[in-house]
């Protein structure tokens, strides 16, 4: 995904929030317009986590929050985040921070930030906003969640199996992740939930010096936003909220709705295909997707090797490849029409390059952990024994796309290292369709 797409849509509706920052919950009216400071730096209290700002490449700089692991316990173990900002130009012209999340769970802020805000948000923006981004608990720089090989592992497992014989192993890896996980991250597991994310963007928050909230959240990014509204509606300016998680649904649900969008996508993406002069992959109505289902199919029985690498595109990198292209219309898209039919013609690389980043395997860090981790705390999930009973596959396409999702809920109920990572989602269905009206344009 690029940044820019989801950043200039979000811009049309920055505006327009700062403008209805009275109809979000808890606001008050604001006399003096859009161009008065409604965010106006608060004095320092006693105890008041603090952030000693350092460049960190210009024009950026970087700070460290402190936060509590436990909420409960604020003077407890302690949690440093990673945080970013690009700062307004002219101070006397500041309105406040804008603080940011890309998504996930796993998403950090801070590479967010850095790589996107001076290009994709525009500078009348800027002028008036401090933009920052921070990478969440047990994400990038802030006290990452790893899960050592064994993501890897089950990522590499079959993912789509086809038989009972086929589906023992898969657990058993799924399994094996949530030990791993549990053994090597200890008591954050515990502590990941969107409610702990939440309640650490108020004292992010507050660090700044803003008394209230102006907030855009892409994808998960919603429900931080939305939770932080619930828990927090007096300190809760303007959110943009893109993307919108409904945080009602539970595993089942959810994993029924990323396949049923992914296939939707994925058929826009091979319908196009095949009346696109650029896009390489077929030339006449249906071609498109009989290559890729061939392909898929294909992988499932025998890896296709990479030369020069050591390594094999496998039917699971495939769908990541897949799925993180998909969500851009532009660069992606014409990505993606390349890969397949690159490694249709037996050339795997690009697919494999393209998963590779989105797994974490090319610097980027662990991506399943903290992913998980978030979930598992989140989103009620079914035991392992109810798998592969959901969620139900209408086609070659949305069953390979389905299964991996199941699975990835196994890792959550079987773990006996991490325990059953679970908790009621803090944002109840009226309280979110309330905040969502709020924010969108």
């Amino acid at each position: 995904m690029t940044l820019n797409s989801p950043w200039r849509r979000a811009a049309a509706a920055i505006a327009v929030c700062m403008t209805l920052a009275a109809c979000t919950p808890g606001a008050s009216p604001d006399p003096g317009g859009v161009d008065s400071p409604v965010d106006a730096v608060d004095p320092p209290r006693p105890g008041r986590s603090t952030l000693d700002w350092r460049r960190c490449g210009k024009p950026f700089e970087c700070a460290t929050l402190r936060v509590p692991l436990n909420h409960a316990r604020p003077a407890g173990r302690k949690l440093g985040l990673a945080v970013i900002r690009l700062q307004a130009p002219v101070r006397d012209q500041r309105l406040g921070s804008l603080v940011v999340n890309p998504g996930g769970p796993g998403g950090s802020g801070v590479q967010f930030v850095r790589h996107g805000a001076i290009d994709a948000i525009p500078a009348e923006l800027r002028a008036q906003f401090d933009i920052v981004g921070f990478d969440p608990r047990g994400v990038g720089r802030s006290a990452a969640v790893s899960c050592g090989g064994a993501s890897n592992d089950l990522l590499s497992s079959d993912l789509s199996p086809d038989s009972p014989g086929e589906v023992a192993p898969l657990l058993a890896a799924a399994r094996r992740l949530a030990q791993a996980c549990g053994d090597r991250n200890g008591p954050l597991l515990h502590r990941m939930s969107t409610e702990d994310v939440a309640r650490d963007l108020d004292l992010l928050r507050e660090a700044l010096g803003d008394r209230q909230l102006t907030y855009v959240g892409f994808s998960y990014g919603t429900f931080i936003g939305a939770t932080y509204a619930q828990l927090f509606p007096q300190r809760t300016r303007a959110l943009v909220l893109d993307g919108a998680v409904d945080p009602s649904l539970d595993a089942q649900q959810r994993a029924r709705q990323q396949v049923q969008q992914l296939e939707r996508t994925l058929g826009d993406f091979l319908d196009a295909c095949d009346t696109e002069p650029t896009c390489p992959l077929g030339r006449r109505k249906g071609q498109s997707r009989d290559r890729f289902e061939t392909l898929l199919a294909a992988l499932k029985q025998a890896p296709l090797p990479v030369p020069g690498s050591g390594r094999a595109l496998q039917a699971s990198e495939l769908l990541v490849a897949t799925a993180g292209l998909l969500k851009d219309r532009g660069p992606g898209w014409t990505s993606l029409g390349l890969g397949l039919r690159l490694a249709s013609d037996g050339d795997g690389s690009l697919l494999l390059a393209v998963a590779d980043r989105a797994l974490g395997q090319a610097g980027s860090g662990d991506w399943l952990g903290p992913l998980l981790a978030v979930n598992c705390l989140d989103v009620p999930a079914p035991r392992p024994q109810a798998y592969p009973s959901w969620p139900p596959a209408t086609s070659p396409t949305s069953s390979a796309f389905a299964k991996p999702s199941a699975v990835s809920s196994t890792a959550t109920s079987g773990g006996t290292g991490a325990g059953i990572w679970r908790m009621t989602p803090p944002a109840s269905s009226q309280s979110w369709l309330q905040t969502t009206r709020m924010s969108w344009y």
